[in-house]
């Protein structure tokens, strides 16, 4: 992989990273259980239990993306990235800036989950 390639995409990974990481922040006081003290009607309050656990889902969604963007990075580093982590080949450059945190090529992506834990593609 090219240079200019490999340092746009670990400016996309680590841009990526810190707006989940803020993102994060920001909505952890969101999807704070509600409490059944406080003093507000039936409707809103369920209204405000389905708006933090929707805020909830979106945290667990944005920390599973975090990892897998972390672990480009670290592969960044270590040279291993833009390696598929299946067959070994190199993941095309057009797959690598479409979804820079992906971990196999098209090929291996197509045949369905990875055979080592924790990968997606």
């Amino acid at each position: 992989m090219d240079r200019d390639l490999l340092a746009e995409l670990r400016a996309r990974l680590a841009a990526r990273a810190l707006e989940l990481r803020q993102s994060m922040a920001t909505m952890a006081d969101a999807s704070a259980p509600v409490s059944p003290d406080n003093a507000i009607g039936r409707l809103t309050r369920m209204d405000a239990m389905q708006q933090a656990s929707m805020q909830a889902e979106l945290h667990r969604g944005h920390t599973a993306e975090l990892r897998l963007v972390e672990r480009a990075l670290e592969a960044v580093e270590s040279g291993d990235y833009g390696t598929c982590a299946r067959c070994g080949d190199d993941i095309a450059p057009a797959r690598l800036r479409a979804k820079p945190e992906a971990f196999l090529c098209l090929a291996c992506a197509d045949k369905g989950p990875g055979t080592r834990p924790g990968v997606r593609s």
